[in-house]
């Protein structure tokens, strides 16, 4: 489809210069509204519609391609937050690239997208492993729980504030 919209511009920028070329050789008047006319139908029209085209055939690509980059990452993102609830919640960046078939640098670059939205938090294990940990995806066996934000008061079984008085020791 790119290629015709080059071809096709092309050739309507080609048909408005040799229509151009014939009225300037023609010696007809552009006095009369019928010339008018016809210069605008055989020269302008097809003049304007090949622009165009190229236009697009030039420009049209990189949005398209942008757009798809940018559905490309989110399948990721999305696939990165499947991936997570199979591994409990956790993701280190060798089994989001083994497990997705990205490289690890990308798979780096998406869970520390995920972790700057605050979908995800990096954790290190003893042995200096980092650990993107979902804590959203760890909990979800606690959603049947959820209760109205209006009913979660203390006396109804949450405690939504820090004991007053107490300090770490």
């Amino acid at each position: 489809m790119a290629s015709g919209r080059l071809w096709g511009g092309g050739g309507l920028l080609a048909v408005a210069a040799f229509m151009f070329l014939g009225f300037m050789t023609s010696g007809a008047s552009f006095g009369t509204a019928a010339t008018i006319a016809a210069f605008l139908i055989s020269v302008v029209l097809p003049g304007v519609t090949g622009g165009v085209l190229l236009r697009s055939h030039f420009t049209g690509g990189r949005s398209l391609t942008a757009r798809q980059e940018a559905l490309r990452l989110e399948t990721i993102e999305a696939e990165l937050i499947r991936l997570a609830g199979r591994h409990d919640g956790r993701l280190t960046i060798v089994e989001a690239a083994g497990e997705l078939g990205v490289p690890a640098a990308e798979a780096k670059g998406v869970l520390d997208e995920l972790m700057a939205r605050e979908i995800a938090d990096i954790e290190v294990t003893e042995s200096g492993v980092l650990v993107y940990a979902f804590h959203d995806v760890e909990h979800l066996e606690d959603k049947s729980s959820a209760r109205p934000l209006l009913d979660a008061r203390p006396d109804r079984g949450f405690d939504l504030e820090e004991p007053r008085g107490e300090t770490d020791s």
